[in-house]
């Protein structure tokens, strides 16, 4: 009864960060048992720092409202749809659960003194319950946990403040009075309406060996289905198009990353985004966009009863997109509250410096400054993702637990009617150019005393030789294991060291090896030595047989149990009508990684590994001093 009513509270901020004055950007509202005999209750807000009052005065006067006059009928169904549904999903899926969570279940319900109980179980014995719960029960319940007389009011960050202040302005919205919330009338999902007739299937494809079902509409959509029993009322799609960020416009710098925060946040012709989030409580609908480096897509995950839903809803998206004010503001501020954190942390300046610095200032990499994300608009957005919907290849994916009939149907009825226009093609794509090897160092306004040292190597693309891309990607691992020992375990000041293989699927011949230690900042010069010393080992002696198969005998585990999942299949058929390859690497993947030899991977050392083609990276604390103005270390 308490969670019903925290559920209401979080969807009232929910809504409130997206008002045109809205004072802070996110809110969350619980309470939990610590150590068995704390009970704990909480409400927060985050937003700038020079709006902390506003803040204050919105958290205490939210949290009364609530305290005095409890929830709304529609609010409170809404509340019990969602816990409702996800109670039944947890019984739908109870059959095919990871073991490793399971486990960590049982384990909590025994640290907890608590019976270890079935799905099915917990269905039960809650859904009566939560079927008789009324809204003076659920109020009860949420001022129950609020019934200590004392509050604890902090104000956190860097905002200009003294303890009278925030008790003065604390005191100050206590007299301030509060409305009862007002009933509203239940949304209706308003895409529903089925298409009058269902798209033409022009060629259908079904691949045996893989159990990849393949169908292309008349409107040249093309769908890739696999089936599978790896979880129970799963289902995962991915509708992709046109070019990603190796065809944003070279003078739209942030076009990516505004389009990935506002698309879903703008919501729909018909519905904002906090309608959609009511009209579908209670149902497993769930869509995202984002745009990668060669394509865009919108994703979603739902379980069957509910894929037809999902597609109207996908549907929806590509159709009517809204582009709403009000995603713009709560984007402004997010990034704003992002970009605050990172040029303030080794892991944020590498995001925003040396990914771009890498690629010799490539504007397609890293992130933009905060001044250049306000330049760009929704209109931008708008307009790009409406031209790369133009490009054509629009590939629809579904793998998980489907029954291949009705997908198509469904499929047929809401992306293979789409209104597909086929005007030009994308256009070349500019090539990105790896930086000359040489040693950089960046500073961050931190007292805190920990740097980063980062090494890259240049490589290659994913794409062009698949079983190069496998064999980078081991001899990553086998460098890995070298630092565990030779860094981590022989030097004090070094921390967390690992490598990995960065192959770009986007840009030809553009990629690198890493090594990445975090590292106290009088041991930089040692530990960076100490990468050379292992990179010079692997180029000029390579590694040995015995740490070759202490390396491959976990990862091909690991490949046994990510071909069980539906992430690996939806891996493997999406973006296969571009790429028609991806179908026989699925099919070599055990085997090549299998055949893998100690020699294929000594050879790929010394082609790439020598140290001095290393680019040197390192990113260490400057003191409590201001950033420059756009954030440039």
């Amino acid at each position: 009864a308490r969670d019903l009513g925290e559920m209401v509270v979080r969807r009232r901020l929910q809504k409130l960060a997206r008002l045109d004055d809205a004072v802070f950007t996110r809110g969350s509202a619980y309470s939990y048992n610590a150590f068995g005999w704390s009970h704990y209750a909480g409400l927060e807000l985050r937003g700038k720092p020079e709006r902390w009052r506003d803040m204050l005065e919105m958290a205490e006067q939210t949290l009364r409202a609530a305290l005095l006059h409890g929830f709304t009928k529609v609010e409170i169904a809404e509340a019990k749809a969602v816990t409702l549904r996800s109670i039944d999903e947890a019984v739908m899926k109870a059959d095919t659960r990871n073991s490793r969570d399971l486990a960590r279940g049982i384990l909590g319900a025994i640290a907890q003194d608590r019976v270890v109980m079935s799905p099915a179980g917990r269905r039960d014995l809650l859904k009566p319950f939560i079927a008789e719960l009324d809204g003076d029960a659920i109020h009860a319940a949420f001022r129950d946990a609020w019934k200590a007389e004392h509050r604890l009011v902090m104000v956190t960050g860097n905002a200009a403040t003294t303890e009278e202040e925030i008790l003065a302005t604390f005191a100050t919205s206590q007299q301030v009075a509060v409305d009862p919330p007002v009933e509203t009338e239940a949304v209706a999902f308003a895409y529903a309406t089925p298409p009058a007739t269902a798209g033409v299937i022009a060629a259908r494809r079904h691949i045996e060996d893989l159990e990849i079902e393949q169908v292309t509409f008349g409107n040249g959509v093309r769908l890739n289905l696999k089936p599978t029993e790896f979880k129970m009322n799963e289902i995962q799609i991915r509708l992709r198009f046109g070019g990603g960020t190796r065809a944003m416009p070279g003078d739209k710098e942030g076009l990516d990353q505004l389009a990935t925060m506002i698309m879903i946040e703008g919501g729909l012709g018909k519905h904002s985004r906090e309608e959609l989030k009511s009209a579908l409580a209670g149902r497993t609908a769930h869509v995202g966009f984002a745009v990668s480096g060669n394509h865009m897509v919108f994703s979603g995950s739902t379980i069957p009863e509910d894929l037809e839903l999902t597609l109207q809803l996908i549907r929806a998206y590509v159709t009517d997109a809204a582009y709403r004010p009000e995603a713009m503001r709560l984007a402004g501020k997010r990034y704003a509250e992002q970009y605050a954190r990172m040029i303030r942390t080794p892991g944020g300046v590498r995001s925003l410096k040396v990914t771009r610095l890498l690629a010799r200032g490539d504007r397609r990499f890293g992130m933009p400054s905060l001044a250049v994300f306000n330049q760009r608009t929704a209109g931008e957005v708008q307009a790009w993702v409406a031209s790369e919907k133009r490009l054509g290849g629009l590939e629809l994916s579904i793998a998980g637990d489907i029954d291949v009939a009705r997908t198509i149907e469904l499929a047929a009825l809401y992306i293979g009617t789409l209104p597909v226009e086929k005007a030009g093609r994308l256009a070349p794509v500019k090539p990105v150019h790896f930086m000359e090897p040489g040693a950089h160092t960046l500073t961050v306004p931190t007292k805190i005393d920990r740097s980063e040292l980062g090494l890259y190597w240049k490589t290659t693309d994913a794409f062009s030789d698949i079983r190069r891309t496998r064999r980078l990607g081991m001899l990553a691992k086998v460098f890995s294991e070298y630092l565990r020992e030779e860094v981590r375990e022989k030097l004090g000041g070094a921390y967390s060291p690992w490598s990995r293989s960065q192959m770009s699927d986007a840009y030809d011949g553009y990629g690198s090896l890493m090594a990445r230690v975090k590292v106290a900042p009088d041991a930089a010069e040692s530990t960076r030595d100490a990468v050379l010393k292992i990179a010079q080992t692997l180029s000029t002696e390579g590694t040995t047989d015995e740490l070759f198969g202490r390396v491959q005998g976990p990862t091909l585990n690991g490949i046994k149990k990510y071909r069980r999942t539906n992430g690996y299949w939806m891996q493997v058929i999406d973006g296969s009508l571009a790429r028609p390859e991806q179908l026989d690497w699925a099919r070599s993947f055990v085997g090549d990684f299998e055949a893998m030899t100690v020699e294929e991977l000594n050879k790929l050392a010394a082609t790439y590994l020598a140290p001095d083609k290393a680019r040197i990276m390192l990113i260490e604390p400057a003191g409590d001093v201001a950033p420059q103005p756009d954030g440039a270390p």
